[in-house]
């Protein structure tokens, strides 16, 4: 009661010049929810199912569409343990035991054999499917609860905390990846003024930008974050066109 006391107050004194379009209360009651939700071991193991499903990664048949069935792991190469609901209850959940190891393993990486880049991007591809795809994505991938196996196919586990993006929230950020990553490290001046309208209206999509603030300076900004991001890609490929 005391936190959300001061979460009302802070809504109240917070004068958002920043041009944000925050609350405080939002982020206390969202994070009430998640802590209860992650402590109902029957709601994590229906939360897997469902993760499982969004990646077709399901290591069992048990009350699953044909469909569903042969695929234990996804194009994405992602694994997900099966939970064995009869055997659980709220405060006991019982799971598929999958062999695996965590991914700042670099030792056992390099004597399997795996390639760290093409995992870097496995982790990377998963996580972009989760939040444009699906919009229901993982929210606690610490090395503990994302981890690969010898085949480097990766294994997530602990499905307490997980989250749904709102539709807007998606569309703005699928909007935002096009205007960041649109033409390639190499633009004009004129593309970058585009893209940096675009990145703001993203931006204001999602609700992270107040309607009122003041939209010439959010585009300078920006211009200023593509144009830096850009310059990190052409120092990463050595000044090269790809």
């Amino acid at each position: 009661k005391n936190l959300r006391k001061l979460c009302e107050l802070l809504d109240k004194i917070d004068p958002k010049s920043d041009g944000a379009d925050r609350s405080y209360i939002d982020v206390f009651d969202e994070s009430e929810k998640l802590l209860y939700e992650e402590i109902d071991y029957l709601n994590e193991a229906k939360n897997a199912k469902r993760f499982a499903q969004d990646f077709n990664a399901l290591s069992t048949d048990e009350e699953l569409p044909d469909s569903l069935i042969p695929a234990k792991t996804s194009k994405y190469k992602v694994r997900v343990p099966a939970m064995y609901e009869q055997y659980s209850t709220p405060r006991v959940l019982t799971m598929e035991y999958v062999e695996s190891f965590k991914l700042t393993n670099v030792e056992r990486i390099e004597k399997l054999g795996l390639d760290r880049t093409e995992l870097s991007r496995r982790v990377a591809e998963s996580f972009l499917y989760q939040i444009i795809d699906t919009g229901y994505f993982h929210a606690d991938p610490h090395p503990g609860n994302l981890a690969t196996d010898d085949q480097g196919r990766l294994v997530y586990y602990d499905f307490g905390m997980m989250d749904e993006l709102a539709p807007n929230v998606r569309r703005g950020f699928k909007k935002f990846c096009f205007a960041l990553f649109d033409g390639g490290p190499f633009i004009s001046d004129l593309q970058l003024a585009a893209r940096a309208k675009e990145l703001t209206d993203a931006v204001e999509e999602m609700g992270v930008l107040a309607k009122g603030a003041d939209r010439i300076a959010c585009e300078q900004l920006a211009r200023y974050f593509i144009r830096t991001f850009k310059q990190a890609q052409i120092d990463g490929t050595g000044g090269k066109k790809k």
